[in-house]
């Protein structure tokens, strides 16, 4: 636990002068005001993933080893934070300020990153890290992008950022790796940003946007504490973040004139995972129509997301030969190309998953697998409805569009298209929850705060959302009752509990029914210094194979790791050395230079 949370720092001090220099060249600080708060929360973000993207973009030619965070901070924090010094003075005399005058706040900020670090310290068995997340990081430690590899196996054809900065954390020779430390950490700054909000608003210095992010981070938080995606190496977690980090960006920028920050968060959004695109799309629009020159603007804009995307587009040529893996539209006539049925094989696995969550059929009914869908995605579907329902509020109300915030259109577009073009691709809560969550959460808002007394059922309607994939339950039951006497007794005593109350009981309620849940299913230890390893979950022995002068080894029989959810076969290679697959993708590989072996990659046999 201590080891994630020094790490956590670390990669803080590490990366927040690089998006402090970002802000600056982008906003000075003298010429667009923000709140108090929010510039660190934005620099933060950028800093993180300018790194994540940079290590990537590095990967192209050599491994990723430790010592490139020191490259890092000697080639570009330190000219950076000289650019933003004056930012980084007054953050500095902020901090002191708030721990003066906030000791609470800043404590209870403290005391849930601990928590965090503590739920990330956790066994880590989320399946993805030992099918292909754990090689494929090793493979970016060990010798970088390696060409072809998704030969290997299909799935080592998509390229990530995430991986790349999860490479520098690997450290097998101790036995341990430190994986959860990223996903830790975002999630440190969204519970930070909640916690500067609800000081905002209990202090009556209410700022754009602040409503907005209670409720959606109300709803997408306790999500991400049930599901045990923080202990694990998914990007899907730091996505479904920055889908709401992305919407609050553009919810502010219409006062403060920051529109290229979403911009260039849905950039850097795309190269942490492809299957973002709408989010990409979306902030792409929001720039372009936030000013009169449209040629300039967008020339400019999809420079930025070229140089921003180059890296992850490059690393998957390279990999698989295709640019946007698994897709098969863009593709190079390199000697490791992949098949367009091979691609499509991992297309349609994941679509597969998506809909039945287990084995698929042999010849299904096309729509057999909606009632296993209903039953099992609930909680997704209420909000999809919800979007839905304030989607259509928002449409009659457009003779009035003071009802509703200026970029609510570029929320709805992506709320509502970004949900369909989940659904249709791959209908799962990890894909789309973000972006499931921003109408809801900007209706919620809006109802909070332009009604009377009928706010009152706001905090209610927003625990029940959260926590609906319980259904109907001892817990829920005991949530619902706790919430109707709160609400009882601000009605009664509406001058004693000011909207920051009211406020407040969305993020106690949204977590109360999940702490038994979680606390009982994940069977909580407490690890004070380091994770466990994740190498006790590692097939032995391995089974050795060789193909065509390759040498390669195959699961044994099923990982220690399944007790933690249903699964067949033994498919996950967890820490086993390079290379072991799950299945060879074809049988008709070798090596591209015999000499070199496999850090020269893999090609097709002639």
């Amino acid at each position: 636990m201590l080891g994630l949370v020094f790490c956590g720092v670390l990669l803080w001090c590490c990366t927040l002068p690089v998006g402090y220099g970002i802000m600056a060249a982008i906003a000075p600080s003298q010429d667009h005001a923000l709140c108090q708060g929010d510039r660190v929360i934005l620099a933060s973000w950028l800093g993180l993933l300018s790194f994540a993207v940079t290590l990537l973009g590095l990967s192209l030619w050599l491994p990723l080893k430790p010592w490139l965070v020191l490259a890092w901070v000697l080639g570009v924090g330190l000219p950076l934070g000289w650019l933003a010094r004056h930012d980084l003075r007054q953050l500095q005399q902020q901090s002191l300020d708030a721990i003066r005058t906030s000791k609470g706040w800043v404590g209870l900020a403290i005391a849930l990153y601990i928590w965090v670090a503590i739920d990330g310290s956790q066994l880590m068995v989320w399946y993805d890290t030992g099918l292909y997340h754990s090689q494929q990081i090793q493979w970016l430690h060990t010798f970088g992008t390696v060409p072809g590899l998704a030969l290997l196996h299909h799935r080592f054809g998509v390229s990530s950022a995430w991986f790349a900065l999860l490479a520098i954390l690997d450290h097998r020779a101790s036995g341990h790796t430190l994986y959860s430390v990223a996903n830790t950490f975002v999630l440190g700054l969204a519970i930070a940003q909640l916690v500067i909000v609800l000081h905002r608003l209990q202090q009556r210095r209410a700022c754009l946007g602040d409503g907005f992010l209670v409720v959606a981070w109300s709803l997408v938080l306790p999500q991400m504490w049930w599901s045990t995606i923080i202990n694990s190496t998914s990007p899907d977690l730091v996505v479904i973040l920055l889908t709401i980090v992305t919407a609050w960006a553009m919810l502010i920028s219409h006062d403060t004139g920051l529109a290229l920050a979403p911009l260039l968060l849905g950039a850097l959004t795309f190269s942490i995972k492809p299957s973002s695109l709408p989010i990409t799309g979306v902030a792409f629009l929001f720039y372009l129509w936030r000013g009169p020159d449209k040629v300039k603007r967008s020339l400019l804009g999809i420079s930025l997301i070229g140089v921003i995307a180059s890296p992850l587009l490059i690393a998957n040529v390279i990999t698989s030969g295709y640019l946007l893996f698994p897709s098969t539209l863009l593709s190079i006539n390199v000697s490791w190309l992949l098949t367009p049925s091979e691609a499509h094989t991992l297309a349609s696995a994941i679509t597969n998953w998506a809909r039945w969550a287990s084995v698929t059929p042999l010849s299904p009914n096309p729509l057999a697998w909606v009632q296993l869908w209903l039953d099992r995605e609930t909680q997704l579907l209420l909000l999809w409805l919800l979007t839905l329902l304030f989607s259509v509020d928002w449409w009659r109300s457009r003779s009035h569009p003071s009802r509703w915030p200026a970029a609510t259109p570029y929320l709805l577009l992506l709320g509502l298209g970004g949900s369909i073009y989940v659904a249709a691709l791959a209908p799962a809560w990890r894909f789309g929850w973000g972006m499931a969550c921003l109408m809801p959460a900007l209706g919620l808002a809006r109802w909070f705060e332009t009604q009377g007394r009928d706010r009152l059922l706001f905090p209610l309607v927003a625990a029940i959302v959260a926590n609906s994939w319980l259904n109907p339950s001892t817990t829920l039951t005991f949530v619902i009752i706790v919430s109707l006497i709160i609400l009882s007794l601000i009605a009664l005593f509406p001058k004693q509990f000011p909207p920051f109350a009211i406020l407040g009981c969305v993020a106690v309620l949204s977590l109360l029914s999940i702490a038994p849940n979680r606390l009982q299913t994940t069977h909580y230890q407490l690890h004070p210094v380091l994770p466990p390893s994740i190498a006790q979950f590692t097939p032995n022995p391995l089974i050795k194979r060789e193909q065509n002068g390759l040498t390669y080894s195959l699961p044994s029989r099923p990982s220690k790791a399944l007790i933690a959810g249903p699964s067949s076969g033994a498919d996950q290679c967890w820490t086993a050395p390079l290379p072991c697959t799950p299945h060879l993708t074809t049988p008709n590989l070798t090596h591209r230079n015999p000499q070199l072996g496999v850090q020269a990659g893999f090609q097709r046999t002639q």
